[in-house]
């Protein structure tokens, strides 16, 4: 009985082994309730993506507040009475950001009989030729010459939108191995009412839907060498795999650097990530981005003269992106043609004091379009 006892110890240890390695799910595994540790939320309701981490410090809580605000709020066309929130467009997807990243969350395609692809974009590129190297090492793609990277179906009172998008679906039913038949839905994008001319004949289109915004703090805090470790472009592991980093250009450092944000990992930090949104999402420049990211050759005529009057400007006043004309919208600068490739808004660049620039009177606000509410 000793002997047997002691031949089938190993088999027995080689049992507990394999019993140990096949996990139970009756019941949760330590901290397991709590999904991202102390920092987890305990909300469960359609507003849970838009709350603080539960750790977060109540000093760091008030800027939290001052970026959810920047986030949820509507911008408007400049001059306007709302100074930290003028700047709209005149080409733009939507007035806040929220209006794309639902309550911080996903976005969703547009049915067959909406208005506008209010949470889904479309990318626009054509195809990349030698003559184009430096412009994929900066930009990634090479625009549609007219309508740059990114189509924008709104835009202020008084200009044409770049077109309208929509999407029309087909049914397409899919047999499974079990005889089992469904139906999935096969979009179609469609452009139509085009403002500015027609694209170019090779145009490529990539739609993409909003992502959730909740954990891109945590994604920025990886160590770029950790990610580089695991990348393995010819699947040297034999795994099926092949993982390459996305190597982007870096606006502030002006070099190529790890790509890590956006559905292709396009842009290398959260910085210029919000900066590119702002300016091709709502048409809203700054520091980073002073003119539009791919070359424009459009006229986007201003709906009201210009005023006989003139004024000078201060040094507190911020000059603009237009390559020719002056446009400081937050002061009540304007001009009746905007001729930048984008023309886009406000930036912080000062001017010089003695700089004397067209004023035009101040406009009312643009009338309500109906946006989606929170």
């Amino acid at each position: 009985m000793l002997l047997l006892q002691r031949c089938l110890m190993p088999f027995l240890a080689l049992s507990l082994i394999a019993c140990e390695q096949q996990p139970e799910f009756t019941q949760a595994e330590p901290g397991e309730h709590l999904s991202a540790g102390a920092a987890t939320v305990r909300k469960f309701d359609q507003n849970a993506f838009s709350l603080p981490s539960a750790n977060l410090a109540p000093s760091r809580r008030l800027d939290f507040a001052v970026g959810n605000s920047f986030f949820r709020n509507p911008w408007v066309t400049a001059p306007a009475t709302t100074t930290a929130r003028d700047g709209l467009g005149p080409l733009f997807n939507t007035n806040a950001c929220q209006n794309c990243h639902i309550k911080d969350g996903r976005g969703h395609p547009p049915g067959p009989d909406a208005v506008s692809a209010t949470s889904m974009l479309v990318r626009l590129s054509i195809p990349a030729g030698p003559e184009h190297a430096e412009v994929l090492i900066q930009h990634g793609v090479v625009a549609e010459p007219t309508y740059g990277t990114q189509m924008q179906d709104m835009a202020n009172p008084g200009v044409a939108p770049e077109g309208k998008v929509r999407v029309t679906y087909s049914s397409v039913p899919v047999r499974f191995a079990d005889g089992t038949v469904v139906e999935l839905r096969k979009p179609e994008l469609v452009i139509s009412q085009l403002g500015y001319g027609d694209m170019h004949p090779d145009t490529r289109f990539s739609a993409r839907i909003a992502p959730p915004m909740i954990g891109l703090g945590l994604l920025e805090a990886i160590a770029e060498e950790d990610i580089l470790a695991g990348a393995d472009p010819d699947d040297a592991d034999g795994d099926g795999i092949s993982g390459r980093p996305n190597m982007v250009w870096d606006r502030a450092q002006q070099r190529s650097v790890l790509g890590r944000f956006g559905w292709k990992a396009g842009q290398p930090n959260l910085n210029q990530q919000n900066a590119e949104a702002f300016a091709n999402d709502m048409g809203l420049t700054s520091s980073l981005i002073l003119t539009t990211i791919a070359p424009r050759r459009k006229q986007i005529a201003w709906p009201r003269p210009m005023a006989a009057n003139r004024k000078s400007a201060t040094t507190s006043s911020p000059a603009c992106c237009s390559t020719v004309v002056i446009w400081a919208c937050r002061h009540g600068v304007t001009s009746t043609r905007l001729t930048c490739s984008r023309a886009r808004a406000c930036s912080t660049r000062p001017v010089a004091r003695s700089a004397t620039l067209p004023v035009s009177p101040r406009r009312p606000m643009p009338p309500s379009r109906n946006w989606p509410t929170n």
